[in-house]
């Protein structure tokens, strides 16, 4: 129940960004000591989706500027 607001750390968003960036632009990352947990979850999903659009628009910008329509 304490990662039903969270996103896994094995989410394509999570894997694209980087758990370091996100934690980087201010966001948590919950781990468990117990057992494995593939990298923990992320406690803040609109910082996650902020982060992923200003990478993917980054990415986007790149591909325009070589000439990709």
């Amino acid at each position: 129940m304490l990662t039903q607001t969270s996103v896994r750390a094995t989410d394509w968003r999570a894997v694209f960004v980087g758990v370091d960036a996100h934690e980087a632009a201010g966001g948590i990352v919950l781990c468990d000591l117990f057992k494995g947990d593939d990298g923990g979850w992320l406690e803040d999903p609109a910082l996650l989706d902020r982060v992923t659009a200003v990478k993917l628009l980054a990415e986007a910008e790149g591909i325009i500027s070589e000439a990709w329509k």
